[in-house]
């Protein structure tokens, strides 16, 4: 029996002595939730690497749920992928007051080493109720590195431009 098929297993286990009635139609959608919840968190204490399938199969479930577009793109970041900045993308368009999303899509901006959408999410980010915390030494010095460093980058686009003109 593979590692998939007894986590199924414990997963209908759990489900059923939790008095959830498995003739129910209407329960359908909701049992689907709760099994992949419970395989994500197995898959997740054993560190397996059918993480990513689990979060894809609830993110399809349930599509404007925030916090799993979040938690998916903290695992990303975790394995170092870079689509961890579409996942915190997602989460921050679904809800843009959260400054928890908005600073880790700064955060995975400023790792791709895109500063001005650093500096913008950062900045949202500290716009919302609770995103004090964006305010501080920290991400404030992020602002203005971020600034700095654009203000280099489109520098050095200008004189670029400028000797491929007067070739």
């Amino acid at each position: 029996m593979t590692a998939r098929s007894i986590a199924v297993l414990v997963a209908l286990i759990v489900i059923s002595t939790c008095g959830i009635e498995q003739s129910r139609a209407e329960t359908q959608a909701p049992k689907k939730e709760l099994i992949h919840m419970m395989l994500l968190q197995i898959y997740e204490q054993r560190g397996s690497k059918e993480v990513a399938a689990e979060y894809q199969a609830l993110i399809g479930l349930r599509p404007t749920d925030a916090n799993l577009y979040f938690r998916y793109g903290l695992y990303l970041e975790k394995a170092g992928d870079s689509r961890a900045v579409n996942e915190y993308r997602r989460a921050a368009e679904l809800e843009p007051s959260n400054p928890d999303y908005q600073g880790a899509l700064g955060n995975a901006y400023y790792r791709a080493k895109n500063y001005g959408a650093a500096a913008g999410a950062y900045r949202r980010a500290a716009e919302c109720d609770g995103g004090a915390k964006y305010m501080t030494p920290k991400y404030v010095g992020d602002f203005d590195q971020n600034t700095f460093r654009l203000e280099q980058q489109r520098a050095y686009a200008r004189y670029r431009k400028q000797l491929q003109d007067n070739q």
